[in-house]
Order: structure tokens, then sequence, then C-alpha cells
């Protein structure tokens, strides 16, 4: 039982460890990317084919991924099962896969701050992978903003996670209001949109850092 619970605290650790190296990753990416500007561009411009540095970008990208599956079975593992912890857990679970899959489907231009990009891709004139991009960040945007609000319900019903209900709502709601910002400003190549999806990422993975960390504590007993 105890080197069950060992195992649990290191996956649970390793969670947590892989929102450090996203939020690292993006952080070191954007200063040494030439003409990067976290204000106005995507971090997904970051691993475009047109950056000179997005190879250690993109496998730091799919290496935090995978690494983010341990969130969701430190989860599995120390929260009371429900259908709501079950819910919460495939969303992770959906989130990993989809920042997997974002190192590995890389967009073909810089569609935040190039207009004839954007033409292109308006146009349908972009590879399969570039839509393939654009797809999967949806899916992986809308599992990072449902998970908190979702499990924020099951961590009331336990005392062990209690403390997280307001944090994880609070994270959920932010990334309500940011997403949809966020996307109508994609559409139009507003300026800005950089800094929208930076701060709704931000919150997302702080979030499932903290959830990680409580479950290693959890089950560390």
């Amino acid at each position: 039982m105890a080197g069950q619970r060992n195992w649990t605290s290191r996956i649970a650790w390793l969670g947590c460890a892989a929102q450090i190296l996203f939020a690292l990753n993006v952080l070191v990416s954007g200063l040494v990317a030439p003409n990067y500007d976290f204000f106005n561009n995507d971090t997904s411009d970051l691993g475009a084919k047109t950056s000179p540095n997005a190879l250690p970008y993109n496998i730091a990208l799919s290496v935090s991924g995978l690494m983010s599956f341990c969130v969701a079975v430190a989860l599995a593992r120390t929260l009371e099962k429900s259908r709501l912890r079950t819910a919460g857990v495939v969303l992770i679970g959906v989130f990993s896969t989809g920042q997997f899959i974002d190192g590995i489907a890389r967009e073909d231009c810089p569609v935040s701050v190039d207009t004839s990009c954007r033409a292109a891709e308006k146009a349908g004139e972009v590879s399969i992978m570039h839509v393939t991009h654009n797809v999967e960040s949806l899916f992986t945007f809308s599992a990072l903003m449902l998970a908190p609000i979702i499990l924020a319900f099951a961590f009331q019903r336990v005392e062990t996670y209690r403390g997280l209900f307001r944090p994880s709502l609070a994270a959920g709601v932010i990334q309500l209001i940011c997403l949809p910002i966020f996307l109508g400003m994609y559409s139009v190549g507003a300026g800005g949109q950089g800094a929208v999806e930076i701060a709704e990422f931000l919150v997302g993975v702080a979030w499932l850092a903290a959830v990680s960390r409580r479950a290693a504590l959890v089950s560390a007993g």
C-alpha cells in the first residue's frame, strides 16, 4: 500500500512538473525567437513551419503533453469515484492529448501576425497539418476550460480536495471569458490576441499544477 502511495505521489509531481515545463517552454522560446511578440503572436507561432526554433519548442510541448497525463492518473487514484471525477479526468486527458498533437501538427505560418497567412487559411489553402492544428487547438482549449468547472463540484464533495473548489471555479470562469475573446480576435487577426491566449493558458496550467500538487500531498498521506 505504501508503495502504491509513493508511486501515485511521484506521478502527481510529474504532472505538476509538466505545467512548469510548458510555461518555461513558451517563455524561453518566445524570448529567443526573432520578432516574436508575446502581446500579438499566438504561442502556436513558436512551433510553425516558418519558425527558426520550432523543433525544440515542439519537442518540449509534446513532452509536456505526455507528462500532463499524470495529472489525470493521479486524480483517478486519489479522488473519490464519481461521474464528475470521470468527466474531469477525461477532459484532462483530452487536453494532454491535444498538447502532444500540438507539437506534431504545426501551423504552416503565423496566422496571428501574417495577413497573407490568414488569407490562405480562410481560403482553405493551408496544409492538412495546419487544419489539424486548428481543430485540435479548439478541443484542447475547451477541455482545459471545462475541466476545472466540472472538477470543482467533485472537489467540493471530498474533504482533502475541498480547498480547490473556489480556485477551480475561478480558473474555469476566467478561461470561459478569455476563450471567446481570443477566438474573436484570432478570426480577424486583432492585436493583443497573444496576451489573451497566454492569460488563458497560464490560468489553466496553474490550475493543473495546483491539482497535481494536491494529489501528491493526498497520496503521500
